[in-house]
């Protein structure tokens, strides 16, 4: 997701329940490293200061400026850098979201981690421009094109794998499925699609209410065909049987579900757990989300 309050959402607990913060995934972290130091290069900030000479002590470029235009020179400077500093928080330390899943940690306000995270990768810019020589001009292309540039391109393919390997063959991804939520989450319709050898199963719920009601309505589709309305029966706790009549022959699928609510951090749960039909049970192993559609 593009969207910042998804992409914040989805880190929280992402280490081992308790760290929020992508920079803890191992296949993330190297990741994390590269885009710090490219925002370092793309400030200009040191060791990436190139565009001031190393023998101009005035600050070479700057001599033209003074008074206002040079305070807005820095001002321009600096609000870039602290753009980069707000992109390393939300991208990959969990932004306004605590350092740790702590329930007490959540009494702090959103803001002041935020702003906490902000300040500290202000910190580090400082730290490394006190720290590190100034690289040359041949050295920052090297950097960039021969290290960074592969191992992007490496690291797009591996996650990517990973995430093929992990994320979509498993039901239990309710953090997907929040990263997908907003604050406010409005959810018209639901699709999963469950495999069981030859058969191949496409359930549809649309949502009437939010959270999820008994009027909502079913339709369930098997091996491509047209979809047919599902009547829905509740036998207890998550289970229900789908009843639909389907080229002349009535189906009974047995479902077992979760229904559609948010937590209080304001993510949606979204769970199939089971299907069973005519005998051919599929786990959540076999389903996967499809679409997930908003109320306009």
């Amino acid at each position: 997701s593009f969207n910042m309050n998804a992409i914040v959402l989805a880190q929280k607990g992402h280490g081992l329940g308790i760290v929020n913060g992508f920079f803890f995934n191992l296949l993330l972290f190297p990741m994390w490293v590269m885009f710090l130091i490219s925002s370092l290069a793309e400030t200009a900030r040191a060791p990436f200061d190139l565009t001031e000479a190393e023998s101009e002590l005035v600050a070479g470029y700057q001599t033209e400026y003074s008074s206002m235009s040079f305070a807005l020179f820095w001002l321009g400077e600096y609000a870039n850098v602290l753009l980069m500093c707000a992109l390393n928080a939300i991208l990959f330390f969990g932004g306004w979201l605590p350092p740790l899943e702590i329930g007490f940690l959540y009494w702090i306000p959103g803001w002041i981690w935020l702003f906490a995270k902000i300040f500290f990768f202000f910190f580090v810019f400082s730290w490394v421009k006190a720290t590190v020589p100034r690289y040359r001009y041949d050295q920052l292309m090297r950097l960039g094109w021969k290290v960074f540039l592969p191992l992007s391109l490496a690291f797009v393919v591996l996650v990517s794998g990973w995430l093929m390997l992990t994320r979509y063959n498993d039901v239990r991804n309710d953090a997907w499925i929040g990263a997908l939520a907003e604050s406010q989450p409005e959810l018209a319709a639901i699709t999963w699609q469950c495999d069981a050898g030859e058969t191949s199963f496409v359930v549809r719920k649309d949502i009437a209410k939010f959270p999820a009601r008994e009027s909502d309505r079913w339709q369930v589709s098997v091996n491509g065909n047209e979809p047919a309305l599902a009547r829905e029966e509740v036998t207890g706790g998550w289970s229900r049987n789908l009843r639909w009549s389907q080229t002349g022959q009535e189906n009974v699928a047995q479902l077992s579900s979760s229904d559609v609510g948010v937590d209080r951090f304001g993510i949606a749960e979204v769970e199939l757990v089971s299907l069973n039909y005519q005998g051919h049970e599929v786990t959540g192993s076999g389903c996967r989300v499809t679409n997930l559609v908003r109320k306009a």
